[in-house]
């Protein structure tokens, strides 16, 4: 049986991600910033951590994920968060930096395959540069993008 590491478990996406992976039989490990939102959220057979996976490091990373076959990642800041300005700093430092160093401990840990939900908005991004210039502004999109 596999078993998958699912960042942001206890988001929208990832919370939906580990009950369709448990149905189908996986395994799942999950990490979620304290406090959890309820404390029956996380089924019980899920192997759960709390903590802000950002602040390990490498070594604490690759050691977490070196019993995993997949990632899926399903966290970042998004467009709810209020960040000062710039807020394109803000979100590069919560949505790409993060992932490209996911991947690659992920990959150094020998995961084989790393799936990143995205946003719909990485969509607008690249396509309305030319239609709506003044979306090429706006941090969040636009991050999404790089993050993908």
């Amino acid at each position: 049986m596999s078993k998958v590491f699912v960042l942001g478990g206890t988001g929208f996406l990832g919370y939906y991600t580990i009950k369709a992976l448990l149905t189908r039989g996986y395994q799942v490990k999950t990490m979620a910033l304290p406090p959890l939102p309820a404390d029956d959220l996380i089924p019980n057979e899920v192997e759960l951590s709390l903590g802000n996976i950002n602040d390990l490091s490498d070594t604490d990373i690759v050691h977490l994920l070196a019993d995993c076959d997949g990632f899926m990642y399903a966290a970042g800041a998004d467009e709810r968060a209020l960040p000062d300005a710039p807020a394109l700093s803000f979100y590069y430092h919560a949505n790409v930096l993060p992932t490209q160093r996911l991947a690659r401990l992920a990959r150094q840990a020998g995961v084989k395959k790393f799936v990143v939900f995205g946003s719909y908005t990485a969509e607008f991004a690249s396509l309305w540069r030319d239609t709506y210039p003044e979306y090429q502004q706006q941090p969040y999109p636009n991050t999404r993008l790089l993050q993908e």
